[in-house]
C-alpha cells in the first residue's frame, strides 16, 4: 500500500519543529529544536512525549523489530500512552534508551496512577489499534506518509542513532540505511550564528543573525524552564517526605527544614515563571524586527 519510502535519508545540524496549532508535548512545549546525534531533553520531549508511536514505526522499518505499546486503563476505557519496539533480547527500545518491559510498564502506571498493560502490535495495524487515524492502516510506512522530506530524514536519523547507540548491532541494518558519512565542517547557521569581529567586541550585521541569536536564547531559556520544573518536582517530593515526619515530631529542626523546603519550592516556581515571561518578551521582540 503506497509507494516505498527512501530510508537512506539523513540530516545533520539541527531542525526546528513547531507542533500543530493547539497541540503540545507532554510537558507543554509547542516548539522544539532537534539536533543530530543528540538525545537531549528536547528529543525526549518530542519522540518520548509526543510522537513515540511514529518513532517506533521508523525503528521497525529499519530493523523489522516488533512495536510494543503501553495502554493505560481508566475503567472500561484505555489509551495508548507510549510505544517502542522490542529488541532481539526482549527489551524496549525508545528515545529513552533500552529498558525492561516491566520497568516501562511500571513507570507509566506510577506516573499516570492508572493500571497499565503492554501489548505487541503489528506495525501495519498501528493506525486504528494505537493511533486513531486509520487512513494508512495496512501500510508499513504509515508513520512517514505525512512527513516532509526533512521530517522523514529526522525520524530515520534518530531511529538509526538509537539502534546503533544502544544495541550496538549496526550490521542488523541494511547497507543502504547505515548512518550517513560525517557532516560537513561548516556550522549550521541556525545553531551557530557567526559574530563578526569588531573593536568593541561582538556585533551582528543583519536581522537574520539577531533573530538567530534570540532563537537560541529562547531555546536555552526553555531548557532552564525544563530543569526548574524537574527541580520543583524534586523539592516538592522532599518536602512531602519531611512533612510526614513533621506530623509526628515537635522538634524545631524538623519544622525549620520543612519551612526551608517550602521557601525553596516557592523560589523555584517563581524563577520558572520569570523565565517564562522572559521567553515571551524575547519572542515578541524578535517578531517585531
Amino acid at each position: 500500500m503506497g509507494a516505498p519510502v527512501d530510508t537512506s535519508l539523513d540530516f545533520w545540524g539541527s531542525i526546528d519543529i513547531t507542533l500543530e496549532e493547539g497541540t503540545t508535548t507532554g510537558y507543554g512545549y509547542s516548539r522544539l529544536t532537534l539536533t543530530a546525534e543528540t538525545v537531549d531533553w528536547q528529543a525526549e520531549e518530542y519522540f518520548g512525549r509526543y510522537h513515540c508511536h511514529w518513532l517506533a514505526g521508523a525503528i521497525h522499518t529499519l530493523t523489522g523489530w516488533q512495536p510494543i505499546t503501553f495502554d493505560a486503563f481508566n475503567g472500561p476505557r484505555s489509551m495508548a500512552v507510549h510505544s517502542g519496539v522490542l529488541t532481539p533480547d526482549g527489551q524496549v527500545l525508545d528515545i529513552f534508551g533500552v529498558r525492561p518491559v516491566e520497568d516501562v510498564e511500571a513507570f507509566y502506571q506510577q506516573a499516570l496512577e492508572l493500571p497499565t498493560r503492554h501489548r505487541r502490535v503489528a506495525c501495519v495495524d498501528m493506525p486504528g489499534d494505537v493511533i486513531t487515524d486509520r487512513g494508512c492502516r495496512g501500510d508499513r510506512f504509515w508513520w512517514a506518509r505525512k512527513l516532509p522530506p526533512a521530517g522523514l530524514a529526522t525520524y530515520l536519523h534518530f531511529a538509526r542513532h538509537l539502534v546503533c547507540t544502544h544495541i550496538g548491532e549496526q550490521h542488523l541494518l541494511p547497507t543502504e540505511v547505515e548512518p550517513a558519512p560525517a557532516a560537513p565542517a561548516a556550522p549550521d547557521p541556525r545553531t551557530s550564528p557567526s559574530f563578526p569581529a569588531s573593536s568593541g567586541g561582538s556585533s551582528m550585521s543583519g536581522i537574520d543573525e539577531i533573530r538567530g541569536v534570540l532563537s537560541r536564547a529562547v531555546e536555552m531559556t526553555e531548557q532552564a524552564q525544563h530543569a526548574l520544573a524537574e527541580a520543583a518536582r524534586a523539592v516538592d517530593g522532599a518536602r512531602q517526605a519531611v512533612a510526614q515526619v513533621a506530623q509526628n515530631s515537635s522538634r524545631d529542626e524538623v519544622q525549620q527544614v520543612l519551612a526551608q523546603y517550602g521557601a525553596t519550592g516557592d523560589a523555584v516556581h517563581t524563577a520558572g515563571g520569570q523565565l517564562a515571561v522572559s521567553a515571551d518578551q524575547i519572542r515578541t521582540y524578535a517578531a517585531q524586527l
